[in-house]
């Protein structure tokens, strides 16, 4: 066995172990977000949609964190990590050529960010307008921190 799949295992298996001490401490996702999640178990528009929520909801519950969901490539140039269970870093690009960093608590507040009203150079009201004007394409769940 090679180093790299040893290395995967053991990762796999510190994620595990951790994600079960966290269900036994009953740390949940905010309940705003739990709102969100079972409202889009039978309201999500596309099978993309449905993905994501459920994606979101296993790691904030499961997860402790880090993914590295979206890299920049992207028309707002948007990047977005989750942090620990809750938590999600955002930068965006600015029409005036900066950026526009912000962390919050959880996947409610974080689609709720006002693209336009930050100087977004992405034409979006918000980050959840944004994802579904590609169908969230631009997340990669697959990704975390390399």
């Amino acid at each position: 066995m090679n180093e790299k799949m040893c290395s995967d295992e053991v990762e796999k298996k510190r994620r595990e172990v951790i994600a079960d001490l966290l269900d036994r401490m009953g740390v949940d996702p905010p309940e705003e977000d739990e709102a969100l999640f079972a409202r889009m178990r039978n309201e999500a528009a596309t099978d993309a949609e449905r993905v994501f929520f459920d994606t979101m909801e296993w790691r904030e519950r499961r997860e402790p964190g880090y993914d590295w969901l979206m890299d920049g490539e992207n028309p707002a140039r948007m990047t977005l990590s989750r942090e620990f269970r809750t938590q999600y870093l955002l930068d965006f690009a600015t029409n005036d050529g900066g950026t526009f960093s912000l962390a919050v608590n959880g996947l409610v507040e974080l689609l709720a960010v006002r693209l336009r009203a930050n100087d977004c150079v992405a034409e979006y009201d918000t980050v959840w307008d944004f994802l579904r004007s590609a169908d969230y394409g631009y997340v990669d769940y697959d990704r975390l921190d390399d």
